[in-house]
């Protein structure tokens, strides 16, 4: 079967889209990418092979927050309310759907791992894009404020 790590990422993206999270027209593929992106006129999520050492809960939320993005319709370059939209999508799926009591702190480590990843390959694309997001800390808080004010009331925000 191959490597277990080389196939976390698509375990992952086959079991949201079994629970009908992911779009069953989507298709994933590997990229160098340095990144995970999605892109909505080709129906695909691109995610880069250095990911597949995240563990799942994290890979789980990035291509929750990828799959955001093109269910919200965001076409072109997101935003910074693009992305925190996505971040509050990816995090709704993540209470309803696996129970995650602290979806805000789920999308913080992700964040985290993924960044210390990039910055270990040393990325030109990293550095460019680095001020088109967001901080960590600010996604996390915006996650965090929309869910104390939100219906769903199933987690536990601290």
């Amino acid at each position: 079967m191959g490597d277990k790590k080389a196939d976390r990422v698509e375990k992952v993206f086959e079991e949201l889209k079994g629970k009908g999270l992911i779009s069953e027209k989507r298709h994933l593929k590997k990229k160098n990418i340095r990144n995970f992106r999605a892109r909505f006129i080709l129906n695909r999520i691109y995610y880069d092979p250095v990911f597949t050492s995240l563990d799942e809960k994290s890979i789980r939320f990035i291509l929750l927050h990828e799959e955001g993005h093109l269910r919200l319709k965001q076409k072109k370059r997101p935003s910074k309310t693009d992305e925190y939209e996505a971040d509050f999508w990816a995090a709704e799926q993540m209470i309803i759907f696996y129970g995650d009591r602290e979806p805000h702190k789920t999308l913080e480590m992700a964040l985290e791992k993924a960044d210390g990843m990039r910055k270990k390959r040393k990325s030109r694309i990293w550095k460019r894009k680095a001020d088109s997001h967001p901080s960590t800390e600010e996604r996390r808080n915006y996650v965090k404020r929309r869910l104390e004010k939100s219906e769903v009331r199933t987690w536990n925000i601290s």
